[in-house]
């Protein structure tokens, strides 16, 4: 069994968080996506009136290493951030517990996260970790959910990276965007291999959200008399 925990920190306690309190009208969410180099909170939205405020702050930050906007809409913008890994703060108890981040976001005043861990080990090895760097966590909201109910943990890693590629690349938009070769040269495998991958994935995924609902409906209809 997993948990889900829903957890507040105090805007000042996160790295990013500190940063922000110049700015009066700001919020951040961090991008779900499966980073294929490792990094930990690759890509953050950012929606405030001043970006030229936001970027300046940022790049002083010691937390950030680098900072890159890569697309804009409007007063919302998708920041590319890599952030050093000598940090001993918030972002240190992430990366260094052995947990899934599902949701994330925030302001200058506080952030709300909601974490997945394994057991109840790996919960207490976090709140350790917080606790002996003074940061205050409040808990919200715990959940207790079977590991394997997910649907993206019904594939194999590379095959969520995969996916996660193609869906960020525009592959299965029509038209496509991409391409299976160019997917593969970003991958480093050949485009059989990404091809492959796809399939099977979508195969996985078919029959998990399809075959259930026809099973459940051909018990549900009730034989014919001949």
């Amino acid at each position: 069994m997993g948990i889900v925990a829903e957890i507040t920190v105090p805007g000042d306690a996160f790295e990013l968080g500190a940063s922000l309190a110049p700015i009066e009208d700001v919020y951040v969410t961090f991008e779900r996506v499966i980073p294929t180099g490792g990094r930990l909170f690759p890509y953050v939205w950012v929606s405030t009136d001043d970006h030229t405020l936001f970027c300046q702050l940022l790049q002083r930050n010691p937390a950030v290493e680098e900072l890159e906007m890569v697309h804009r809409e409007d007063e919302r913008a998708l920041y590319d951030v890599s952030w050093r890994d000598d940090t001993d703060g918030f972002l240190s108890c992430l990366r260094t517990t052995d947990l899934v981040v599902l949701r994330a976001g925030g302001t200058a005043s506080s952030w709300e996260f909601e974490l997945r861990f394994a057991d109840q080990e790996t919960v207490s090895a976090f709140q350790k970790k917080c606790a002996d760097r003074d940061i205050s966590i409040s808990v919200d909201r715990v959940t207790t959910k079977s590991v394997s109910d997910p649907l993206e943990e019904k594939l194999t890693k590379s095959q969520r990276r995969t996916v996660q590629l193609a869906l960020e690349e525009g592959y299965f938009d029509v038209p496509r965007k991409t391409t299976l070769v160019e997917l593969a040269a970003e991958l480093d495998v050949s485009d059989q291999a990404v091809s492959a991958r796809i399939r099977r994935a979508t195969k996985k995924l078919s029959q998990q959200l399809l075959l259930p609902r026809q099973s459940e409906e051909h018990e549900q209809t009730p034989l014919k008399q001949r």
